[in-house]
């Protein structure tokens, strides 16, 4: 496969079955069809769509090292400065796309896989299996254009003890069980955005393991089918209230789903593992891979988006209404203005100062 079409993306959600509770209501398929979700989704499909439209796909896409065919530039290892302004520009036109309101859109975690494959002998240092398994999922998704949730920290219910201590350890997500094949989960974690209507989900480990014998069942990262039996989302309450655009122009359009995740004895193949049992080396998952940084690299081109967005509103705000002569409106744009340009400072920065580590 190559980068999907939103028909694409729709039709794999279609067939998909994740288990989502909202509003006292358990949605077991059909996520693409359903009030809280359907608007967002078809945003989504937008997005997918750009890569293949005359305007965008040479930006969006480049051309797989494996198959040949277009994918998604957010999964591009970036080699020189040029590689990295390519990818921005890609992050851009999707940001642009929703005026940056969309936070979790695909390139976010792409990136982040990017640089975890990347990193691959990282991983092999724990186990050999570990660093193959990395690069073999990266090149999954990479040639699939799955879409990924992730989901980072244990329930933070008191915050005065250790995640591993919650409810006795009987409340964060860990492993209770490791047989031939794999390891079996129980428990629960957050902050799974937009995970409704995701392909998949990365399960990152926490950082700031102590690294004792009591962590080493909280010690894991890996990825699975969101529709995995024993997999179920919690979602918040809804923001798109299923009312007409013209009154609710974001969020009938980018209501991005935040959900608890519960794992009712989830059974992760060992193919799907990243790290087990290794605190120290979940403790370096981000800072050792570089992973944050090319996450935040998108992250900084949607802020940029966004503030472009805001300082364009305000300004058609206040010529309608005849007040940018005032000198405290003028300080108030000022500042937008002042934040937008350290944004575009800051990638600039970035991509000219960069230089290609281990």
């Amino acid at each position: 496969m190559a980068a999907r079409t939103g028909k694409e993306y729709l039709e794999r959600l279609s067939a998909s079955r994740p288990t989502v509770h909202i509003q006292g209501e358990t949605v077991t398929g059909g996520i693409q069809d359903h009030p809280a979700f359907r608007n967002v989704v078809q945003t989504y499909a937008e997005l997918y769509d750009l890569q293949h439209s005359a305007e965008h796909k040479d930006t969006l896409t480049y051309t797989s090292p494996t198959s040949g065919e277009p994918v998604g530039t957010s999964f591009l290892t970036p080699r020189t400065s040029d590689d990295l302004v390519k990818r921005r520009k890609a992050y851009k036109v999707w940001a642009d796309h929703s005026n940056g309101m969309l936070g979790r859109t695909g390139d976010y975690m792409n990136s982040s896989l990017m640089a975890l494959a990347s990193a691959a002998d990282w991983f092999a240092q724990a186990n050999p299996a570990f660093g193959e398994n990395i690069r073999r999922y990266y090149e999954k998704v990479r040639e699939e254009d799955l879409l990924c949730t992730h989901t980072l920290i244990p329930p933070q219910v008191n915050r005065s003890v250790a995640g591993t201590q919650q409810a006795g350890g009987k409340l964060a997500a860990r492993i209770v069980k490791e047989d031939d094949n794999g390891v079996v989960i129980r428990g629960a974690r957050m902050l799974a955005t937009i995970a409704p209507f995701a392909d998949e989900m990365l399960v990152f480990p926490s950082t700031v393991l102590r690294g004792t014998p009591e962590d080493k069942p909280y010690s894991y990262a890996f990825a699975i089918p969101n529709d995995t039996p024993g997999l179920r989302y919690v979602a918040r309450e809804p923001l798109d209230y299923d009312r007409p655009r013209h009154d609710h122009p974001l969020a009938s359009r980018f209501e991005e789903s935040d959900c608890v995740v519960v794992f009712d004895d989830v059974h992760v193949p060992y193919e799907r593992c990243f790290a087990l049992g290794d605190a120290e080396l979940c403790n370096g998952f981000y800072s050792q891979t570089s992973s944050v940084v090319h996450m935040t690299h998108q992250v900084v081109t949607r802020t940029t988006a966004k503030t472009e967005y805001i300082l364009g509103l305000v300004s058609l705000l206040t010529e309608a209404i005849g007040i940018e002569q005032f000198q405290h409106v003028q300080e108030d744009i000022a500042e937008i203005i002042a934040t937008l340009e350290m944004l575009r400072a800051f990638l600039r920065a970035a991509e000219a100062d960069a230089q290609v580590n281990e």
